[in-house]
C-alpha cells in the first residue's frame, strides 16, 4: 500500500511518465484503492484554480481544508486494517460519509493546498507567471497520545522550492487555553530537544502549525517529533506534559 500511494501522488504531480506511466494507469483500472485515491486527491486539489482570478484565497478556504484535516482520526495502518475486519454494519447504522479518506492523504493534501496557495499568491502579487516547483511530500506520520485515544494528529514533511518544512496538525486537544498557554512541537534528537513551532486550538480542540526548517534541521535525523502544553509561548526547553509523540 506505501509503494501504491507514492505511485498516486507521482501520477498526479506528473512525476511518472512513458512505459511506467501507462503501466501505473492500466494498474488503477483494477485497483479501486488507487482509483479512489487519485479521485480524492483530484478533487480536494480542485480548490486550487480559484487563486487564478483573486490575490488573495477565497473566504474560508483555509478553514474549509483544514477542518478536512480534523474531520477524522487519524490513526495507524493497522487500526485501519483492523476496522476492515469489522462486520458489516446494520442496514439501518448512519455514517457520516459513503467513503472513508484514507488518513495519510488529508495532512498531505492540506500542507499541498496550503503551500501552492501561498505560492500563487505570491507570484500574482508580483506579476510574474512562471510556474512553481511542485511540493514534494517527503515523510507522512500519525502522532498519538498515551493519555488519551481521543487526541490524535499527525504531521508531514514538505519540500517546496528547494526549502523544507514541517506541518503539524492535532485535534481532540483543550478547547480553551490560559491566555498565555501554547502546544509546542519538538524535534527530538537523543535527549535534545529543539521547538519547531507553536499553535493555539480552536473551540473544536483543533489546531496546525508550519514549520519552516533551517538547513541544519532539515539534514537531521530527528528521532522524534512531540507536542507538549507548555505555558508560554517560546520556551527552549519543553516544561509540560506531552500530549502527542511519534518516531520521525
Amino acid at each position: 500500500m506505501t509503494q501504491c500511494k507514492h505511485q498516486v501522488i507521482d501520477y498526479f504531480n506528473g512525476h511518472i511518465q512513458g512505459e511506467e506511466k501507462a503501466q501505473f494507469e492500466e494498474h488503477i483500472k483494477q485497483c479501486s484503492a488507487c482509483k479512489e485515491e487519485l479521485e480524492e486527491l483530484t478533487s480536494l486539489m480542485s480548490d486550487i484554480p480559484f487563486l487564478a482570478d483573486d490575490q488573495t484565497p477565497p473566504a474560508g478556504m483555509k478553514d474549509r481544508i483544514l477542518s478536512q484535516v480534523f474531520e477524522e482520526e487519524t490513526v495507524e495502518e493497522k487500526n485501519s486494517h483492523r476496522k476492515e475486519l469489522k462486520a458489516t454494519p446494520e442496514p439501518n447504522e448512519i455514517k457520516p460519509l459513503q467513503k472513508k479518506r484514507n488518513q495519510w492523504l488529508l495532512p498531505l493534501v492540506a500542507a499541498l493546498l496550503l503551500i501552492s496557495a501561498a505560492g500563487n499568491v505570491y507570484f500574482l502579487t508580483n506579476g510574474k507567471q512562471q510556474a512553481e516547483e511542485p511540493v514534494r511530500v517527503v515523510a507522512t506520520k500519525s502522532l498519538a497520545s498515551a493519555a488519551s485515544p481521543k487526541t490524535t494528529g499527525a504531521f508531514s514533511v514538505i519540500e517546496h522550492n528547494g526549502k523544507k518544512e514541517l506541518v503539524v496538525s492535532a485535534d481532540g486537544l483543550k478547547e480553551q487555553l490560559d491566555s498565555s498557554a501554547v502546544y509546542q512541537v519538538w524535534l527530538i534528537k537523543g535527549d535534545q530537544p529543539v521547538p519547531a513551532g507553536a499553535f493555539k486550538t480552536d473551540n473544536n480542540g483543533e489546531g496546525t502549525v508550519t514549520y519552516a526548517l533551517s538547513e541544519k534541521e532539515a539534514s537531521e535525523s530527528w528521532d522524534t517529533v512531540a507536542v507538549t502544553l507548555e505555558p508560554k509561548k517560546d520556551n527552549k526547553l519543553p516544561q509540560g506534559p506531552v500530549v502527542l509523540s511519534a518516531a520521525f
